[in-house]
């Protein structure tokens, strides 16, 4: 099964839509609560830092979103047209510092990881990024 949703201008308050894009797709998929969570927190913090950092100082650009699903594992692939960008480059949080110690932020790419079994990352041909967030279950 296959389906697909497009934010030609993605903002913020756009992530409502895909969060029941999620939802339905895991419903469908016959996935449980805690694959639909892990789903949705990882998609919305992989948008939300394409929206946030990709897109800072831009007009706001295409996210499209596609997922894949077969009897093991939900495959969700998000395109976009925004700056390069590399997961690998984020830098690890500092989990055993204090809470006055560590910056605001800085935990999305380490959450992502946690929620999904893989992410790949390659360039978008034609420009921007391609993620791709694999969920077993």
């Amino acid at each position: 099964m296959g389906k697909r949703i497009e934010l030609p201008h993605a903002r913020l308050e756009d992530l409502e839509r895909l969060h029941e894009f999620i939802e339905a797709a895991c419903r469908d998929a016959g996935a449980d609560e805690n694959v639909a969570y892990a789903l949705r927190l990882a998609v919305e913090e992989t948008c939300s830092n394409i929206i946030t950092h990709g897109y800072r100082g831009r007009a706001p650009g295409p996210i499209a979103l596609s997922l894949q699903v077969n009897a093991r594992q939900i495959v969700i692939t998000i395109a976009d047209r925004a700056r390069l960008f590399s997961p690998d480059d984020a830098p690890p949080p500092n989990l055993g510092a204090g809470w006055e110690e560590r910056q605001v932020g800085g935990l999305g790419w380490y959450l992502i990881r946690k929620m999904v079994d893989e992410v790949r990352h390659q360039p978008n041909p034609g420009g921007g990024n391609r993620v791709t967030l694999i969920k077993r279950f």
